[in-house]
């Protein structure tokens, strides 16, 4: 396994457009990103999978009190 320092990312043209598609979308398929960024495939690949294991991005669930029913619904 490889392990990447914190903000060890080139923030490069290519990066910040991928950073863009994620954070529309954190689901999103790496063949998508590649679609709309007219990048290769591999090349959204690997620089996905280091920008998400840089650790500068996190995914964190929230809960809206707003929707939360504790008693009858």
């Amino acid at each position: 396994m490889t392990y990447y320092e914190p903000f060890s990312i080139i923030f490069d043209k290519i990066n910040i457009r991928i950073l863009q598609e994620l954070l529309k979308n954190h689901n999103i398929k790496s063949s998508e990103i590649s679609l709309r960024l007219k990048v290769p495939l591999s090349t959204i690949q690997r620089r996905r999978t280091r920008i998400e294991k840089s650790g500068f991005l996190q995914h964190k669930y929230e809960i809206d009190p707003k929707k939360i029913c504790t008693e009858k619904c």
